[in-house]
Protein backbone atom coordinates (compact mmCIF):
# COMPACT_ATOMS: atom_id res chain seq x y z
CA UNK A 1 0.00 0.00 0.00
CA UNK A 2 2.99 2.37 0.81
CA UNK A 3 4.00 1.57 -2.34
CA UNK A 4 1.41 2.59 -4.21
CA UNK A 5 0.92 5.85 -2.29
CA UNK A 6 4.16 6.77 -2.67
CA UNK A 7 4.25 5.93 -7.12
CA UNK A 8 1.01 8.39 -6.89
CA UNK A 9 2.49 11.14 -5.01
CA UNK A 10 6.16 10.81 -7.62
CA UNK A 11 3.73 10.52 -10.51
CA UNK A 12 1.44 13.84 -9.88
CA UNK A 13 4.74 15.81 -9.27
CA UNK A 14 6.01 14.57 -12.45
CA UNK A 15 3.17 15.94 -13.93
CA UNK A 16 2.50 18.88 -11.45
CA UNK A 17 6.36 20.00 -12.85
CA UNK A 18 5.46 18.84 -16.58
CA UNK A 19 3.07 21.61 -16.59
CA UNK A 20 4.68 23.92 -14.71
CA UNK A 21 7.04 24.05 -17.31
CA UNK A 22 4.81 23.88 -20.27
CA UNK A 23 3.35 26.84 -18.64
CA UNK A 24 6.61 28.85 -18.69
CA UNK A 25 8.06 27.66 -21.68
CA UNK A 26 4.64 29.23 -23.22
CA UNK A 27 5.30 32.89 -21.64
CA UNK A 28 6.73 34.61 -24.28
CA UNK A 29 7.91 38.13 -24.33
CA UNK A 30 6.50 40.64 -26.47
CA UNK A 31 10.40 40.64 -27.57
CA UNK A 32 10.61 36.73 -28.45
CA UNK A 33 7.11 36.83 -29.80
CA UNK A 34 8.10 39.87 -32.91
CA UNK A 35 11.47 37.79 -33.12
CA UNK A 36 9.56 34.37 -34.35
CA UNK A 37 6.92 36.20 -36.64
CA UNK A 38 10.24 38.01 -38.38
CA UNK A 39 12.30 34.79 -38.39
CA UNK A 40 9.08 33.16 -39.88
CA UNK A 41 8.79 36.03 -42.47
CA UNK A 42 12.54 35.69 -43.90
CA UNK A 43 11.41 31.71 -44.39
CA UNK A 44 8.07 33.33 -46.08
CA UNK A 45 5.40 36.01 -45.95
CA UNK A 46 3.05 32.56 -45.75
CA UNK A 47 5.08 30.97 -42.29
CA UNK A 48 4.67 34.21 -40.56
CA UNK A 49 1.07 35.01 -41.31
CA UNK A 50 0.57 31.52 -40.07
CA UNK A 51 2.58 31.90 -37.04
CA UNK A 52 0.37 35.13 -36.37
CA UNK A 53 -2.98 33.39 -37.37
CA UNK A 54 -2.36 30.35 -34.87
CA UNK A 55 -1.29 33.43 -32.24
CA UNK A 56 -4.66 34.74 -32.31
CA UNK A 57 -7.44 35.32 -30.28
CA UNK A 58 -9.89 32.66 -31.84
CA UNK A 59 -12.89 34.85 -32.95
CA UNK A 60 -15.84 33.39 -35.42
CA UNK A 61 -14.93 34.46 -38.68
CA UNK A 62 -11.35 35.87 -38.55
CA UNK A 63 -10.33 32.83 -40.76
CA UNK A 64 -11.53 33.85 -43.51
CA UNK A 65 -10.03 37.25 -42.76
CA UNK A 66 -6.57 36.01 -42.55
CA UNK A 67 -7.07 33.83 -45.72
CA UNK A 68 -8.31 37.03 -48.10
CA UNK A 69 -5.18 38.76 -46.18
CA UNK A 70 -2.53 35.89 -47.40
CA UNK A 71 -3.75 36.24 -50.69
CA UNK A 72 -3.35 39.75 -50.92
CA UNK A 73 -0.64 40.06 -49.43
CA UNK A 74 1.17 36.77 -51.26
CA UNK A 75 1.93 37.72 -54.44
CA UNK A 76 2.52 41.71 -53.68
CA UNK A 77 5.61 40.74 -51.37
CA UNK A 78 6.83 38.11 -53.89
CA UNK A 79 6.92 40.98 -56.59
CA UNK A 80 8.87 43.36 -54.57
CA UNK A 81 11.80 40.93 -54.36
CA UNK A 82 14.25 39.36 -51.65
CA UNK A 83 13.37 40.02 -47.99
CA UNK A 84 16.52 42.24 -46.28
CA UNK A 85 15.46 42.14 -42.57
CA UNK A 86 13.14 45.07 -40.80
CA UNK A 87 13.56 47.92 -38.81
CA UNK A 88 11.53 49.05 -35.61
CA UNK A 89 9.86 52.74 -36.30
CA UNK A 90 7.90 53.12 -33.58
CA UNK A 91 5.64 51.64 -30.45
CA UNK A 92 2.53 52.70 -28.81
CA UNK A 93 1.46 51.50 -25.79
CA UNK A 94 -2.07 51.48 -24.19
CA UNK A 95 -1.83 49.97 -20.81
CA UNK A 96 0.27 47.20 -20.11
CA UNK A 97 -1.21 44.63 -22.13
CA UNK A 98 -1.82 46.23 -25.34
CA UNK A 99 0.59 47.41 -27.95
CA UNK A 100 0.91 48.99 -31.47
CA UNK A 101 4.21 48.41 -33.26
CA UNK A 102 4.89 49.66 -36.42
CA UNK A 103 7.85 48.22 -38.69
CA UNK A 104 9.46 49.13 -41.46
CA UNK A 105 10.13 45.83 -43.79
CA UNK A 106 13.00 46.03 -46.30
CA UNK A 107 12.85 44.78 -49.59
CA UNK A 108 15.05 44.39 -52.36
CA UNK A 109 12.61 46.94 -54.99
CA UNK A 110 10.70 48.13 -51.90
CA UNK A 111 9.71 48.98 -48.28
CA UNK A 112 6.33 47.99 -46.65
CA UNK A 113 5.05 49.17 -43.54
CA UNK A 114 3.84 46.72 -41.21
CA UNK A 115 1.51 47.55 -38.14
CA UNK A 116 1.37 44.90 -35.89
CA UNK A 117 -1.28 45.02 -32.92
CA UNK A 118 -0.43 42.94 -30.14
CA UNK A 119 -2.28 42.18 -26.66
CA UNK A 120 -1.37 40.15 -23.47
CA UNK A 121 -4.55 38.54 -21.87
CA UNK A 122 -2.52 37.29 -19.23
CA UNK A 123 0.86 35.70 -19.60
CA UNK A 124 1.59 35.42 -23.11
CA UNK A 125 1.59 38.42 -26.25
CA UNK A 126 -0.80 37.26 -29.11
CA UNK A 127 -0.65 39.18 -32.67
CA UNK A 128 -3.90 40.34 -32.80
CA UNK A 129 -3.69 42.07 -35.88
CA UNK A 130 -1.64 42.85 -39.09
CA UNK A 131 -1.77 45.64 -41.24
CA UNK A 132 0.74 45.80 -44.34
CA UNK A 133 1.11 49.17 -45.95
CA UNK A 134 2.79 49.38 -49.62
CA UNK A 135 2.44 52.86 -49.86
CA UNK A 136 3.21 55.12 -47.01
CA UNK A 137 3.23 58.92 -48.16
CA UNK A 138 1.78 60.26 -44.80
CA UNK A 139 4.45 58.56 -42.59
CA UNK A 140 7.02 59.99 -44.71
CA UNK A 141 4.83 63.59 -44.13
CA UNK A 142 4.30 63.09 -40.27
CA UNK A 143 8.03 61.92 -39.96
CA UNK A 144 10.09 64.82 -41.57
CA UNK A 145 7.09 67.74 -42.05
CA UNK A 146 7.47 67.67 -45.93
CA UNK A 147 4.80 67.14 -47.84
CA UNK A 148 5.08 65.89 -52.14
CA UNK A 149 4.94 69.94 -53.04
CA UNK A 150 7.61 70.65 -50.83
CA UNK A 151 9.33 67.51 -52.19
CA UNK A 152 8.58 68.51 -55.93
CA UNK A 153 9.53 72.13 -54.92
CA UNK A 154 5.86 73.33 -55.42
Amino acid sequence: MKDKTLLRTILLTLLFNLFAQAEAVAQKTLEETTATFFEALAESPDKALEYARDMALAIPGQDAQWAADTEQIRPTLAALGEYKGYEKMNEVTVGQSYKRLRFLLKYEKAPVVLNLQLYRPKDVWKIKGSQWQMVFEDEWERNTGLSEHKRNGL
